[in-house]
């Protein structure tokens, strides 16, 4: 995706497209897609398990109810990594922290 704020995340049947304000989630099936806005996204991560993919979780609030969970593979890390820092940078550029 073009642009410094956008950033797309493949994973098997999920795809997670951040355009710079709003990180959608898609599966392939429809009615359990997902949108959330920047100024409401929260991200918790966890420690990678033994098998090296790392889970996380992409929610509407601070809390961890609702959203989006992902567990990704050690060869699509840097494609988080890159969602993750796309996501950081439109935060900081809106003037939000954490």
């Amino acid at each position: 995706m073009d642009g410094p704020d956008r950033a797309e995340l493949v994973l098997d049947d999920q795809v997670l497209v951040f355009d710079g304000e709003v990180l959608e989630h898609f599966v392939r099936h429809l009615d359990d897609g997902a949108r959330i806005h920047v100024r409401f996204l929260a991200v918790h991560g966890e420690e990678p398990d033994r098998r090296g993919r790392t889970r996380y979780h992409f929610t509407p609030g601070p809390d961890k109810a609702g959203g989006v969970r992902i567990s990704v593979p050690p060869e699509r890390q840097a494609d988080l990594d890159a969602l993750l820092d796309a996501i950081g940078r439109a935060r900081r550029r809106l003037g939000l922290t954490g």
